[in-house]
């Protein structure tokens, strides 16, 4: 089995189409995508049309696709379509015969999300530099 995770796509198809050009195509049976969030940004009026494509491009490359809408998504993205799953807050249980996964997403944040804002303030800094060795 394959688990990829990905996340802060932005509405980006064509970085979803690089990705997909870089996946094993004989592992597709095998693979499931994790989209953690921010698939596209809702307020760009292509913003359902560009979640359809990636959300099409994504699950013909995958056995399951799960996703969770981020802070930039409609909270209300559709809850399945084929082998996609929006688990926002839903149970994914996949089951073989030697593994158990679970997956549920708690999406949204800070937006719309089931978490208390005030659990703690917002601890990164856009001003600090990045440095590399």
């Amino acid at each position: 089995m394959e688990l990829i995770a990905i996340s802060d796509i932005y509405g980006s198809v064509d970085i979803v189409r690089e990705f997909i050009s870089k996946l094993d195509s004989s592992e597709v049976r095998n693979r499931i995508i994790v989209v953690a969030g921010d698939l596209g940004i809702s307020k760009y009026s292509d913003y359902y049309n560009s979640i359809k494509e990636i959300l099409t491009l994504l699950s013909n490359n995958c056995k399951y696709l799960l996703y969770v809408p981020g802070d930039t998504d409609d909270k209300h993205l559709p809850s399945k379509t084929g082998n996609a799953f929006n688990i926002d807050k839903e149970p994914f249980i996949l089951t073989d015969e030697v593994l158990k996964l679970g997956f549920i997403g708690l999406g949204g944040a800070p937006k719309h999300s089931v978490r208390d804002y005030n659990l703690s303030s917002y601890l990164w800094n856009e001003e600090i530099p990045i440095t590399f060795d």
